[in-house]
């Protein structure tokens, strides 16, 4: 809870900054969006400036012809003279909706920089020590020299699972962090299917055991024939996610099924 208590303004922040890179879009998008308008407005005046050109050509007519287009000149140069202020102020808005929208990215791209370098080093700093822990609770467990009782052993699994946890919950923050900066890197790689049920059977038999849940596995090996393309340890990565919910919420005696299998139109289900 420390731990969580003490990454939740970051995470607050990542949120916070995903939703202003959306309002920014939106920005843009009515910046786009204002500048077409204003080019058919030009286009407008355009068309009066060459309206009025022909009008003033009909200033040759005769004298009453003559003061009924003075007039309409005068109407139509007093709409021009409106839509001009218009185009103006609508012009001077862009500029500032531009200058607003520069500012606030650089302060986006900026705290997306702070925040990422901070998990990095946070990431690693709390790797650190856990890896320690991970070491010494692992040896622990082993208990080789016969000094410890059966209890302790038990403790020193427990203290060990729970430290895997925890390191997978920071890679997974640091993940987080990567993939906003669009630095992800995925390890695409052919991986047997036989090889992601037994990870998986090594992830969660100790779970399984001490919760009396029944782990089963069902591949069918004659549909899925040769390996599959993909990042093993993101997909196991999900995996773990989802069995981990299922053995949350099944009662004791139950069974959680893995299901591998070949789905319609060439995709794989798991």
């Amino acid at each position: 809870m420390e731990f969580l208590n003490n990454i939740g303004e970051n995470i607050a922040i990542v949120i916070n900054a995903a939703q202003s890179r959306s309002k920014l879009k939106e920005l843009l998008e009515e910046t786009q969006r204002q500048a077409e308008e204003l080019e058919t407005q030009q286009e407008e005046l355009k068309q009066s400036n060459e309206e009025l050109q022909e009008k003033t050509e009909l200033l040759e007519k005769p004298e009453s012809a003559l003061k009924t287009q003075q007039e309409e000149l005068q109407q139509t140069n007093e709409e021009l003279e409106e839509k001009a202020n218009l185009l103006e102020e609508q012009k001077e808005k862009l500029e500032n909706a531009k200058l607003d929208i520069e500012t606030k990215a650089r302060e986006l791209e900026v705290t997306s920089k702070y925040k990422s370098e901070f998990l990095a080093n946070m990431s690693h700093e709390l790797r650190t020590p856990l890896n320690s822990v991970l070491i010494l609770a692992q040896l622990l467990s082993e208990n080789k020299n016969k000094s410890l009782a059966e209890k302790e052993v038990e403790f020193a699994k427990n203290i060990y699972s729970s430290g895997v946890d925890l390191l997978d919950l920071i890679n997974e923050i640091l993940d987080l962090s990567k993939v906003e900066a669009g630095k992800m890197e995925l390890d695409i790689a052919p991986a047997t299917f036989e090889e992601i049920k037994s990870d998986i059977a090594s992830m969660f038999s100790e779970v399984a055991k001490s919760k009396s849940i029944e782990l089963a596995f069902r591949l069918n090996s004659q549909e899925l024939k040769g390996p599959m393309v993909t990042d093993k340890q993101r997909l196991e990565q999900i995996l773990k996610n989802l069995l981990s919910n299922a053995f949350k919420f099944t009662g004791k005696g139950g069974r959680v099924t893995l299901l591998i299998d070949k789905a319609d139109k060439d995709r794989i289900i798991f």
